[in-house]
């Protein structure tokens, strides 16, 4: 009868280890490649949209509703939360792959990577409002403005 109640008892201490383990482990980090129909459907459910790209790239045209924070600034995003989704972006996806994995090696459960970047994007693009370029005003003749001048 000893036996029998030894295994039980064996058996019980394996399973609780188990579930000790399995409850204390972290979540595994979901780095996933998706396309534009998974994008808005992740935003409609509160999905954070980060571009990776520079500011310049960014005013030039970006995904409604995403944030700017570009790829050697990805860092800063370590103090978001670690259970919100994130979809990160860029021009043709290899700086947000990047971003991506960097990311979900920081402990971040849920990180989208656009595939193929804005390129591949088909929906409108938004962009940020510029001040009209000043006007100049000549006497007819073509003229010369030099940006590189260190004057």
């Amino acid at each position: 009868m000893k036996g029998p109640k030894i295994l039980i008892w064996g058996l019980a201490a394996m399973v609780l280890l188990a579930v000790g383990i399995a409850v204390t482990r972290p979540a595994a980090s979901i780095r996933e490649d998706i396309g534009n129909a998974q994008l808005r459907d992740l935003q409609a459910k509160g999905a954070r949209i980060v571009d990776v790209r520079s500011p310049g790239e960014f005013a030039i045209g970006h995904i409604q509703g995403a944030e700017n924070v570009p790829v050697e600034q990805i860092s800063q995003l370590a103090s978001w939360g670690r259970d919100t989704a994130i979809v990160v972006y860029c021009a043709t996806g290899a700086r947000s792959y990047n971003a991506a994995q960097w990311l979900a090696g920081q402990g971040f459960t849920k990180v989208y990577n656009l595939k193929a970047g804005v390129a591949a994007w088909d929906g409108q693009l938004t962009k940020d409002a510029s001040p009209a370029p000043a006007a100049v005003k000549t006497n007819g003749k073509p003229i010369l403005i030099d940006f590189y001048s260190d004057t």
